[in-house]
């Protein structure tokens, strides 16, 4: 009887034990496996014409408002994955008499369509 308790005792400890492990290192893989950033992301041309309507508005619209101020067109990027199963897209402007950068940038996630910023 008492060798059967004491076995029985050191099962739960032994759990926790292994739970704690996992817990500790394995979630850690397991995020770093899935939350990857890509170090050099693929800059492609932005083409107005192959994105949603309400982005290209909102992109053009910002973007008008910041050469009103002075800025410079310089650049149009879509990048996509450069975190998994999301594209960015950003036109970036710059105002050479005052040394200033500015980007306009939407960022939407491939896989739930209503996650955006």
């Amino acid at each position: 009887m008492l060798d059967s308790l004491s076995s029985v005792s050191w099962t739960v400890p032994i759990g926790l034990i292994a739970a704690a492990t996992f817990y500790y290192l394995g979630m850690p893989l397991l995020i770093r496996a899935s939350q990857r950033m890509e170090a050099k992301p693929d800059f492609k041309a932005l083409d107005f014409r192959r994105v949603k309507p309400a982005v290209a508005e909102f992109l053009t619209g910002q973007a008008e408002i910041l050469l009103e101020l002075g800025f410079d067109d310089a650049t149009h990027w879509r990048i996509p994955n450069a975190v998994p199963d999301v594209t960015s897209y950003l036109i970036f402007l710059v105002n050479r008499k005052a040394g200033d950068e500015a980007m306009v940038t939407v960022i939407i996630s491939d896989t739930t369509p209503s996650l955006q910023t």
